[in-house]
């Protein structure tokens, strides 16, 4: 029997993945731009097809990017992780990393008297709260309570 991990299923989840971040060119360029790694339209067309070892730090970084986690869904539910736990860890993750934003865009606005940068980290910040908060609930219901 071929587990999860080693058909055609995580390929699938991953082709998704791709498909929102606008393709396979949009992809290898996001990927360029932010890592600095260099990769070409046909790595992820192995990665899809399972004739490349399957890139899980690549997947987590796209997963990050489109805010949806079916990789670590997947895994989470190899150890027994509720979908709802996952996507609840990676609200609370966005959550604390936006809201660690606002203090220092703050003193940056009462030094320099510009509010766009802290206005910009305020609303990222109502944004991730917000999924945490709906994260949250969607665990609560899912929990039954």
């Amino acid at each position: 029997m071929t587990a999860v991990y080693e058909g055609k299923a995580l390929g699938g989840i991953f082709a998704g993945m791709v498909a929102e971040m606008g393709g396979y060119y949009a992809t290898v360029t996001w990927v360029k731009e932010t890592t600095g790694r260099s990769m070409s339209e046909g790595t992820i067309t192995k990665i899809v097809s399972g004739d490349m070892k399957f890139d899980f730090a690549l997947a987590f970084m796209i997963e990050d990017q489109i805010g949806r986690y079916p990789v670590s869904a997947l895994i989470g539910s190899r150890c027994k992780t509720n979908t709802a736990t996952v996507e609840l860890q990676h609200a609370m993750k966005g959550w604390l990393k936006e809201s660690s934003e606002v203090a220092p865009a703050a003193f940056e606005m009462l030094t320099s008297g510009d509010t766009t940068a802290c206005e910009k980290e305020l609303v990222e910040d109502i944004a991730a709260a917000q999924a945490f908060l709906d994260a949250l609930r969607r665990k609560r219901e899912e929990a039954g309570r």
